[in-house]
C-alpha cells in the first residue's frame, strides 16, 4: 500500500458518510489547505470527490507525475498544455474551473447539493461555480471537514512527532549559537542559524515566520526576528514551527546567553507548572475553556492575573482544528494534537513563554517533546 494510502481511505470514508448526511452528491475542494491532509500533495488545482468512489484530482501537466508520486490517488489528470506565466495566471484559474464544471455536468445530477469548503475557497471561485453549475446548490462543508481533519491517524501522529523532534533541534541549535560565540549575534542571525539545522533534517517550510524576540521585544506578541543585537545578560525567547512532510509542530523555549536572574528563573518555574496543568487537563470529553480555565487559575494563585495575556493552545499538525480558549466549548477528542503556550509579559521582566505539543490518547495526552524547558 502506497505511503499514507490507509490515512487518506479512511480520511475520505469519512468525508463520504458527512457527504451523505448533507445529501451533497459531490465535494469541491479548490485551495492546498483543503485537501492537502486528503491527497497529501499542495500541487493540484482543484480535488473533486463524488458520495462514493476516490477523489479525481485535476493539475498542471508538468505536474502531474510529481502528483503521482506524492499522493495514494490514482485518478490524477494532467492539463494546461502550456507554460504559466503571469499573464496567463486567469486563463488558467478559468481553465481549471471550467474544467470542474466539465466534469460535475457530465453525471447529469442537476438537483443535487454541492459541498464547498466556504472557509478557504476563494470568493471568486465561489462565484464562478454558483453561477456555472446550473441546477445545483453550493452548500458549506467547512465545519465537517474541520471534525475529520482535526482527528490524526497514527500515521499522521507520527509524522507530528518528528516534526516535533525536529524543533526541539532548532530549540537546542538556538541555546548553543548564543551560548558559543564571543561576538554579537542579531535576532536574524539566531533564527537563520536554527532554521539552517532544522532544514538539515527534512523541514520544507515554516508554519508561521520564525520568531526570536530577545529583551523588551519579548513583550511584543507575534513578534518576528529583527536586526537587534541580543545582548549577553537578556532573556531571548525562541519560537519555530517546522513543517515536516506537510505537517508542522510548534515550540517555544526561553534562552540566554548567560544565568537568568532568580526572579526569571521563578516565572520560568510557575509558566512550566502551567503547561504542566494544561497537558495533564488535556484529555477526551474535556471542553477546551476547561484547559485554559485551569492555567488562568494558577497565574491568579501566584498573583499574575492579567499577565496571561493571549491563548493558552492550538493545534498542531495542521491548522484544523479547535483552539483552547476561555470562550470554547468544542470537546477534545482522541487524536487531536495540541501546542500548548502559557506564558507571563511583564514589560519590566520580559515576557515568559513555554511551548510544548501533545497529542491526545483515550487516557489523556503524551508530551511529544523531551528537550529542557528552560534553555
Amino acid at each position: 500500500m502506497k505511503e499514507m494510502e490507509k490515512t487518506g481511505r479512511e480520511k475520505t470514508g469519512k468525508i463520504q458518510l458527512k457527504m451523505k448526511e448533507k445529501e451533497a452528491g459531490f465535494l469541491i475542494l479548490s485551495q492546498p489547505n483543503s485537501f492537502e491532509h486528503l491527497i497529501f500533495t499542495r500541487l493540484p488545482f482543484v480535488c473533486i470527490l463524488r458520495d462514493s468512489g476516490e477523489p479525481e484530482v485535476f493539475t498542471h501537466y508538468a505536474t502531474k507525475d510529481t502528483v503521482v508520486g506524492q499522493s495514494w490517488v490514482k485518478n490524477i489528470n494532467g492539463i494546461y498544455p502550456y507554460n504559466i506565466g503571469i499573464d496567463k495566471k486567469n486563463d488558467v484559474e478559468e481553465d481549471w474551473l471550467a474544467k470542474t464544471v466539465e466534469y460535475i455536468s457530465s453525471f447529469d445530477s442537476g438537483g443535487k447539493k454541492i459541498a464547498i469548503d466556504f472557509l478557504n475557497t476563494p470568493v471568486r471561485v465561489f462565484d464562478y461555480l454558483k453561477e456555472n453549475l446550473k441546477g445545483f446548490r453550493l452548500v458549506d462543508f467547512s465545519p465537517e471537514l474541520n471534525s475529520i481533519y482535526s482527528i490524526n491517524t497514527l500515521e499522521e501522529i507520527e509524522i507530528i512527532k518528528k516534526a516535533a523532534k525536529i524543533a526541539e533541534i532548532g530549540a537546542i541549535k538556538s541555546k548553543e549559537f548564543l551560548a558559543g560565540s564571543d561576538k554579537e549575534i542579531t535576532e536574524n542571525e539566531l533564527a537563520s542559524y536554527a532554521e539552517y539545522h532544522m532544514r538539515k533534517q527534512g523541514v520544507e517550510d515554516f508554519f508561521v515566520r520564525s520568531s526570536v524576540a530577545s529583551g523588551y521585544r519579548t513583550c511584543w506578541l507575534g513578534a518576528t526576528e529583527s536586526g537587534k543585537v541580543i545582548e549577553p545578560d537578556e532573556l531571548v525567547d525562541v519560537d519555530y514551527s517546522p513543517v515536516y512532510r506537510g505537517y508542522f509542530a510548534d515550540i517555544c523555549r526561553p534562552i540566554s546567553k548567560k544565568m537568568f536572574s532568580k526572579k526569571i528563573i521563578d516565572r520560568c518555574r510557575i509558566v512550566e507548572e502551567a503547561l504542566d496543568i494544561a497537558i495533564d487537563s488535556i484529555r477526551p470529553g474535556v471542553p477546551a475553556n476547561s484547559v485554559d480555565t485551569a492555567v488562568k487559575k494558577h497565574f491568579r494563585k501566584y498573583g499574575h492575573d492579567g499577565e496571561f495575556i493571549h491563548h493558552t493552545g492550538h493545534p498542531v499538525g495542521s491548522s484544523w482544528g479547535i483552539m483552547i480558549v476561555s470562550n470554547s466549548h468544542s470537546i477534545i477528542e482522541e487524536g487531536m494534537a495540541f501546542a500548548l503556550e502559557p506564558g507571563l509579559y511583564d514589560t519590566s521582566l520580559g515576557g515568559i513563554r513555554i511551548e510544548d505539543d501533545v497529542y491526545v490518547t483515550k487516557d489523556g495526552s503524551v508530551n511529544m517533546m523531551k528537550v529542557p524547558r528552560i534553555l
